[in-house]
């Protein structure tokens, strides 16, 4: 199908978003990023142009908000998102319109029978790298013992995590992420001790798993080939710069691997400061 003269973009598609989403005139961001990369998926397989822009993070991917209507704000404990454009204000063909329509009554079809979930696995078949859905598979994992017996239950599944750590590795691609290989072997260490010992609660596996996690996806948001700069990703997330976390996430591995691994770490007088800096841009990244 031959595509519109102009580009479809991000306030196009939100407008008739949230008119068929049939709720409030609100959603959760996990919704929104799920819904807009189906529905940008959908429409460029039909022939059409678009100009919405994504980035892989740490659980899918997020739609670039930059320049649009579309505005995430806090409410209580969660986030919501917001479209202040509407239909009178987008500029495209009743037959766009149609089309878009058409495709995000399809994709919210989807969303009914799959929920947010069904709709990330779906998603993580178009991720870039194998490691990726093996890390997604590690997360269910730890997710589904912390949802079953607590954060702080010390009797979990430790074997198949311990599996799904090593198949992890095994997908990751080091020579292309050769920069982050000393953080890759630390966190791996790391995991392994923490799961041998029998005092340690999944709580504390899950925040060790997340470290690195968030170090590579750090820099997979900013790739070449997602056309977001640092600047507009670090926007985004809602941080102050993502060299910086990454910097302080590598560090708390260091952290850790005093605590965990018994090896002292130089005394440093800035971690108490530099730890109370990044928790609140952490706190604001978990999207």
């Amino acid at each position: 199908m031959d595509s519109d003269t102009n580009q479809i973009n991000l306030d196009d598609v939100a407008a008739i978003l949230f008119e068929e989403f049939d709720r409030p005139s609100t959603m959760s961001p996990k919704a929104f990023y799920k819904l807009t990369y189906f529905i940008n998926k959908n429409l460029l397989s039909r022939g059409y142009e678009t100009d919405i822009d994504y980035f892989w993070y740490k659980y899918g991917t997020m739609t670039a908000t930059a320049g649009s209507s579309i505005t995430i704000e806090p409410s209580g404990e969660r986030s919501e998102v917001l479209c202040s454009t509407t239909l009178d204000e987008i500029s495209i063909t009743s037959e766009t319109e149609k089309e878009i329509r058409s495709v995000t009554r399809e994709v919210l079809q989807e969303y009914e029978r799959l929920k947010t979930e069904g709709l990330t696995e779906r998603m993580y078949k178009d991720a870039p790298y194998d490691f990726q859905r093996e890390y997604r598979k590690l997360d269910t994992t730890i997710q589904t013992e912390i949802q079953v017996h607590g954060e702080n239950e010390t009797e979990f599944d430790r074997e198949t995590i311990r599996g799904q750590v090593n198949d992890f590795i095994d997908a990751f691609p080091e020579e292309e992420f050769s920069e982050y290989l000393n953080d890759l072997y630390l966190w791996y260490d790391l995991l392994s001790t923490t799961l041998d010992d029998n005092s340690v609660n999944v709580g504390q596996v899950e925040d060790i798993a997340e470290i690195f996690w968030t170090i590579i996806m750090l820099d997979l948001g900013t790739g070449p080939e997602t056309g977001i700069g640092p600047k507009e990703f670090a926007r985004e997330l809602g941080i102050d710069d993502p060299y910086d976390l990454q910097g302080y996430l590598s560090y708390r591995l260091q952290q850790l691997e005093g605590e965990h691994l018994k090896i002292e770490q130089p005394p440093d007088f800035t971690a108490e400061a530099a730890d109370a800096v990044m928790v609140s841009q952490l706190d604001f990244a978990e999207i």
